[in-house]
């Protein structure tokens, strides 16, 4: 059974396409990473999804309640939960005051909405600062309250838009630990661009480019099916000039830098052990460290936008010949 279901999904602001008849299934009690370099249209595809805008065409069927283009459904925000990139609050209000305000808002008697705001700020781990005005709140207790208040009409479907976003490792961990332990109460769609966080707490994965499904998967299905060699590799002299040099070479698909050295994905593992030591001696920096490691969902998705944009290159090519 799935969760959230979408037909050709297209949402047009004028000119421009920001997403492209996407179509896309989230089976039930899933925590689905949906990914996408900036601009992909992942945010525009999460309003659309909360009932917040419409689609200009294609349908969406999400926790059973069909989304049409120009239809706004009340009963299906009801259903879902939203966690916006940067959520607002009433900054006067105390945590349990915003808990208890939304939960009646979502149709909730007075007693079940104090119930539910005391229930849902011991699951978000903010009992002791209930009385609290929210505007004293850090970003990472303001992101945890706003999962919460997601959570405040029960929804079937929790939509989160960078829940971690901007938050030092202490708050990512606990925003992390905190979707972990919602798998299987709700069904959560969480777009992020730190694929490590997805990696850490995605059960499934589908990645946006340009407002196109490129591809979704089971996580593990993915890493499986698209993982290519990868290798770290340490030097001592310039990393930036060494980046560029792998780059132009073609057995090269993606450089990342990381703690220490340079993440490498190679579409040929023979090439690349072959080829490595001469392009650095060309460079003059010495080679500290040369090791494979195993791929992550970040060269994955590296492999993936990049051939999706190399065949976006070979359609215009062949459209302008």
């Amino acid at each position: 059974m799935k969760a959230i279901e979408t037909r050709a999904l297209t949402r047009l602001f004028g000119s421009l396409c920001a997403v492209d008849n996407l179509t896309m299934a989230v089976p039930c009690g899933q925590v689905y990473g949906f990914l996408g370099p900036n601009g992909a249209g992942k945010t525009t595809t999460l309003k659309m999804l909360a009932g917040l805008i419409s689609p200009s065409s294609g349908t969406a069927l999400v926790a059973g309640k069909e989304m049409r283009p120009g239809e706004s459904s009340r009963e299906l925000r009801s259903r879902v939960g939203f966690l916006a990139e940067d959520p607002a609050f009433y900054p006067w209000m105390t945590a349990y005051e915003a808990l208890v305000f939304t939960a009646r808002l979502h149709g909730s008697s007075a007693a079940r909405a104090g119930a539910r705001a005391a229930e849902l700020l011991d699951t978000v781990g903010l009992s002791p600062r209930a009385e609290d005005r929210i505007r004293g709140f850090s970003r990472g207790m303001r992101q945890r309250l706003g999962i919460a208040l997601a959570l405040a009409g029960e929804p079937d479907v929790l939509l989160l838009d960078e829940p971690a976003s901007a938050l030092d490792p202490i708050g990512r961990k606990e925003i992390l630990d905190l979707i972990s332990s919602l798998r299987g109460r709700a069904t959560i769609l969480m777009s992020s661009h730190v694929l490590d966080d997805v990696q850490r707490v995605g059960t499934w994965v589908g990645i946006l480019d340009k407002g196109r499904m490129v591809v979704e998967s089971p996580l593990d299905d993915l890493l499986h099916r698209y993982a290519t060699p990868a290798f770290h590799l340490e030097i001592s002299g310039d990393r930036t000039q060494v980046k560029s040099a792998l780059l132009s070479r073609p057995w090269v698909q993606g450089v990342v830098e990381e703690a220490g050295g340079l993440r490498i994905i190679a579409s040929d593992l023979q090439e690349a052990q072959r080829s490595i030591a001469s392009l650095l001696a060309a460079e003059h920096v010495s080679l500290l460290e040369f090791a494979t490691v195993v791929p992550t969902l970040e060269d994955v998705f590296l492999r993936i936008v990049s051939n999706n944009d190399n065949a976006d290159d070979v359609r215009a090519e062949q459209i302008t010949t």
